[in-house]
């Protein structure tokens, strides 16, 4: 008999910041885009206990990660922080440091606030997770706009019509 993925898996549900569970640890990366700050904003206007924070940073190095703005917030919530690297060219370094902080974690709520991480650095971090078995919380914040909108996805098409292919094409797309 099949099982269907949705039957197994928890349901989606907005997040009732207010009943987050106690003692609590949030791991988060600091990226680019303004919703990789969002969970912290509205933690810091509720108040939200959070004992203990992991900050993800990305090697390479990218300018517009929004690093300062990431590590302001978690000040105003005075939370003990860590900070982890996340070099993509080296994720078994980042998994292996990962898994040393979280084996001395003891019963701590995880709240993993996905919405600044890459879809590599997710599955890395869910499988560095896997064996724990602490409540854990999966947070994701979308974009108010998707790039590329319909407007700059249509631009791009007739400039590679007219010989300059975009990043995010292929031959399949003209």
């Amino acid at each position: 008999m099949l099982t269907s993925v949705d039957s197994i898996l928890p349901k989606i549900s907005p997040l009732d910041i207010k009943s987050l569970l106690s003692p609590l640890i949030y791991i988060g990366a600091a990226g680019f885009e303004d919703r990789a700050l969002s969970f912290l904003e509205t933690a810091v206007l509720n108040k939200v206990k959070i004992d203990k924070a992991i900050i993800i940073k990305y090697e390479p190095f990218e300018k517009k990660n929004k690093i300062e703005q990431f590590t302001d917030l978690l000040n105003k919530l005075s939370i003990n922080s860590s900070e982890v690297t996340f070099d993509r060219y080296d994720p078994q370094l980042f998994s292996q440091s990962i898994s040393r902080y979280l084996e001395g974690l003891g019963n701590y709520h995880i709240l993993v606030d996905i919405s600044g991480m890459s879809k590599f650095l997710i599955i890395i971090l869910l499988n560095s997770l896997r064996n724990h078995r602490n409540e854990l919380t999966i947070v994701y914040t979308e974009a108010k706009i998707y790039h590329p909108t319909k407007d700059e996805f249509e631009l791009e098409k007739k400039l590679a019509k007219q010989g300059s292919i975009p990043d995010f094409f292929d031959d399949r797309c003209i």
